[in-house]
């Protein structure tokens, strides 16, 4: 529940002084409503040092330093080099905004502002509460409910202003009915924790989604009491800022009357469609369903159980992902697509062949084991039609990007987009040699310190890291969100190609590299470029240069990938 406080984190400022750093001297700043105590309170100073903290009137955003003084007060610090004080300003001193100074005698000085709210506010609140409560008077409510200062202090919230201004002309004879039914009160957080709940229930209804979303990131709590598995798996990875686009997004699915439950039930409806959308490798899309397919797709798989084929299904759902408009209709084309394989898989009398089942999960003897290389027999559907309308410029690379996506080992971005110039992060590139070896989607964690546990990328860099594709830096990291350089994917490459066709590199000749810029190879890629050039894999460019440290395309990851995939009996044959 919200506290009606006031807490703000100064950001710690760090003053030399002599060999001994001092952070800034103030951590929080709050009110107490029920009493008017302020409480500061700081940490990380000089041990049994003095500070000095001083209040200053600040409603007009300035302070006069000769005239705007309303307090000052003395602490120590503790011999960790803490302290905590609490004092009231005058009985003359306003509602309004306040500055507070601390100035210790060793280490730099900071400072803070705090909301202020005099005894006479407070007051004034309760008088109408219980006067409306007393006289079950809707229109004395409806000014309690209108009046910013109260909003300001029932709710500690940054939206009073935004709130007061957007729902004055809104019908509030439901949200003071309610109100009404609660008990007469002599402090405000007598009341404040029972007011909260309706009035969110009552913005919900009336707020403009910009601003509903913005409430919605600051009273999250109050609005989501149960905190299930798309909480944990979704919304709580979620940066600040993603959390405020879906919270927006999930505005524009109210119904009339829609209670806080349910609209929490439509956040979590839209976190789960959301992250469905930006799924882009095919073999992520059944495992994706199945974790919500309860709750939310409720799709029949009855016919895409019984078809062999399941790539061709599960392509279809990649390339028209942003097309859905919700559940219901995604569950109907769906098993519109089973059903359809299903029966030309049956006229063919062939099965249809079998999909792509790297980067599935299958189980045997009760192991889970994903990535499974495709047998070199199998029959694949091969897509000959113009997939991607961007190719028109990379003939070189065209044939192996078309084979990759034959193959399931690699999608578009968007619809009829394949985008050969983008980068490739060093993530994004251990995805794509997943489809080179066969190793656990269970493997053992990697241990890289910038690996976010239950991030897509994870089980395909534990999976790397366990099988000797991969080893990190020597800083503990593996690079996550850094675009790879291209010696960085040879070495990548030829680990693949060590696992799977060792006997490739036996009577390997290694001679001196044909690039202009060979000096610029570091000392651990330079056979690992040198392999690969030999075994036609890797060229120069039109100069003649290998690039070492450029960052690797789209289109050159496709080239590389296939390459190998071709050598070591996978992929398109030449």
């Amino acid at each position: 529940m919200k506290k009606t406080i006031s807490a703000l984190l100064c950001t710690a400022v760090l003053a030399q002084c002599g060999s001994t750093a001092f952070a800034a001297a103030i951590d929080t700043v709050k009110e107490d409503m029920d009493t008017q105590i302020i409480t500061v309170s700081g940490s990380k100073l000089s041990n049994n040092d003095k500070v000095l903290i001083e209040v200053f009137n600040f409603d007009n955003g300035t302070v006069d330093y000769e005239n705007g003084l309303e307090g000052i007060f003395a602490v120590n610090t503790d011999e960790n080099g803490s302290y905590t004080v609490s004092f009231k300003l005058p009985k003359t001193s306003a509602t309004g905004e306040k500055k507070i100074f601390a100035r210790p005698v060793v280490g730099k000085k900071s400072e803070d502002k705090i909301d202020f709210y005099s005894s006479e506010s407070i007051d004034t609140i309760l008088l109408n509460w219980n006067s409306a409560i007393q006289n079950q008077d809707k229109t004395s409510m409806e000014k309690v409910i209108n009046d910013k200062t109260a909003l300001k202090i029932i709710l500690n919230s940054s939206l009073a202003d935004t709130l007061a201004s957007e729902l004055v002309s809104a019908d509030k004879t439901v949200l003071a009915e309610k109100l009404l039914k609660l008990p007469e009160a002599t402090r405000i957080s007598d009341f404040a924790p029972d007011f909260i709940a309706p009035y969110i229930n009552f913005a919900i209804n009336n707020l403009s989604a910009d601003t509903l979303a913005k409430l919605v990131s600051e009273f999250y709590d109050e609005i989501d009491a149960v905190k299930g598995a798309v909480y944990e798996n979704i919304i709580s990875k979620m940066s600040d800022d993603e959390k405020t686009v879906l919270f927006k997004d999930s505005a524009n699915f109210r119904t009339k009357d829609i209670s806080t439950e349910d609209f929490a039930s439509v956040i979590y409806s839209r976190a789960v469609y959301n992250k469905f959308s930006e799924i882009t490798y095919y073999a992520d899309v059944k495992p994706f369903i199945d974790l919500y397919n309860t709750d939310y797709f409720k799709i029949d798989f009855t016919d895409y159980d019984a078809v062999s084929n399941k790539y061709e299904v599960d392509s279809k759902v990649l390339e028209n992902r942003h097309a859905y408009s919700d559940f219901e209709t995604f569950k109907t084309k769906y098993e519109g697509w089973a059903s359809a394989q299903k029966t030309a898989e049956q006229g063919s009398g062939n099965g249809g062949g079998s999909s792509p089942s790297r980067g599935s999960s299958s189980s045997k003897g009760g192991s889970s084991v994903g990535f499974v290389p495709t047998p070199v027999t199998e029959d694949i559907s091969i897509v000959k039609e113009e997939i991607f309308k961007d190719l028109e410029n990379f003939d070189w690379a065209k044939e192996h990007i078309m084979a990759l996506y034959n193959k399931g080992a690699v999608d578009g971005t968007e619809k009829n987009t394949f985008s050969p110039s983008n980068l490739v992060t060093r993530e994004q590139f251990v995805k794509m040699i997943s489809a080179l070896t066969a190793f656990d989607e269970n493997s053992p964690s990697a241990e890289f310190s910038d690996v976010a546990k239950g991030e897509w990328y994870e089980k395909y860099i534990n999976g790397a890291k366990a099988s000797g594709l991969i080893s990190g830096r020597d800083d503990g990291t593996f690079g996550v969100g850094d675009c790879i350089i291209r010696q960085d994917a040879a070495i990548m490459c030829l680990n693949a190609i060590k696992k799977e066709r060792p006997d490739l590199l036996e009577n390997l000749k290694i001679e001196k590299l044909p690039f202009g810029d060979a000096g610029d190879i570091s000392s651990y890629a330079v056979y690992a470029v040198s392999a690969l050039n030999k075994l036609g894999i890797l060229n120069g460019d039109a100069s003649g240069n290998f690039n070492a440290n450029a960052n690797a395309t789209r289109a050159e990851a496709a080239v590389m990938i296939n390459k190998v995939m071709t050598l070591i009996g996978e992929g398109a044959e030449k």
